[in-house]
């Protein structure tokens, strides 16, 4: 088995996007949302690179892609990989164990490379001019995570010991998990979680789809919040739609989570745990002029956009709706699992 399998840096999101997908525009006319972090799929324990982009209206994806962000990588750990593996293919890995084991594998191969090319960045010229500098596409992109080369890592978690099992090793070869995904039960462990500064982006009351699910709660969010931790409300787009995604954090609104904190889940959270907070998600002087005018409050059962702005100029209006006096003015944002619609109560 080569371990190239489930172990996919050459993997990238952006070369599976589909300009044409009639989702783009239901995201951005029905859910106010104008930009996504595209992760890859969850069945592989390194999934591969994540792609930045606005939802514009275009037939090429490299007119859709956000320039000037960082690179973001996609890890995995729990049933699904096990699933796709060892119950799907009889390979490994088949256990928790094992996905640790091929984690931690894939990191030393990849801390072995960084000391080769340091090596070779002190090497005197003779050697440089002689020699290749030491490279793998394989590993390129988790020698610049240990390297803290701007790299975000998105792990794809539920339970208590998964999570840990991935701080544990984030540890011990010293890298950073800026955002835990989907971390249904997050909740048991958020003063944990708040200490090191991860995001836990989560749904409002998704339950019982898997094993992995049973123990959701509703109140997740509100607990999180309240020990501190970063909240962020996500879909899991195409199983759960990004156009639903305030409607998701409406709900956490109704499960306990206070206002402000609810509308943050969906703006200022997730595009500073994407690396974006100073250029998107909130409404300021310098700021990607990304907008969306709803027709009543954003927290409200059935908000809908009136006006949708992305970088100035109006991408949608909706002239069948009435703006009252309670209107607000939202950035907005998404991570194909979030989004961020709204800030600022006029």
């Amino acid at each position: 088995m080569k371990i190239e399998i489930f172990n996919s840096q050459k993997v990238r999101a952006v070369d599976a996007i589909n300009p044409e997908d009639p989702a783009i525009e239901q995201m951005l006319s029905e859910g106010g949302v104008t930009s996504a972090l595209v992760l890859p799929g969850s069945g592989n324990v390194i999934g591969g690179e994540a792609a930045y982009v606005k939802l514009r209206k275009s037939k090429l994806v490299s007119e859709m892609l956000m320039k000037d962000v960082p690179r973001a990588l996609k890890f995995a750990c729990g049933e699904n990989p096990k699933n796709v593996y060892g119950r799907g293919k009889g390979e490994m890995p088949a256990s928790r164990m094992g996905v640790a084991w091929k984690l931690r594998e894939i990191l030393e191969e990849a801390r072995e490379l960084k000391t080769k090319q340091d090596e070779w960045d002190c090497s005197n010229q003779t050697v440089q001019e002689t020699t290749r500098r030491p490279h793998s596409l394989r590993l390129e992109p988790l020698v610049g995570l240990l390297r803290k080369h701007n790299i975000n890592l998105n792990v794809h978690c539920y339970m208590v010991h998964d999570l840990e099992m991935m701080m544990r090793i984030s540890d011990e070869f010293g890298f950073k998990i800026n955002a835990f995904h989907h971390a249904l039960d997050a909740y048991k462990i958020a003063s944990t979680i708040a200490e090191r500064d991860i995001t836990v982006a989560t749904f409002s009351d998704l339950y019982g789809y898997k094993w992995e699910a049973y123990d959701a709660s509703t109140k997740s969010p509100y607990i999180l919040h309240n020990a501190g931790a970063k909240v962020s409300i996500k879909s899991d787009h195409p199983v759960t739609h990004a156009k639903d995604l305030l409607w998701n954090a409406q709900k956490a609104y109704h499960y306990g989570l206070d206002a402000l904190s609810a509308l943050k889940s969906v703006t200022t959270i997730p595009a500073n745990s994407i690396g974006l907070g100073q250029r998107i998600g909130s409404i300021q002087g310098g700021f990607e002029a990304d907008l969306v005018v709803w027709d009543r409050h954003p927290l409200r059962l059935g908000a809908t956009p009136s006006l949708v702005i992305m970088d100035g100029n109006e991408r949608f209006h909706n002239p069948n709706t009435n703006i009252d006096s309670s209107l607000m003015v939202a950035p907005t944002f998404s991570t194909a699992t979030v989004q961020s619609p709204l800030k600022a109560m006029l």
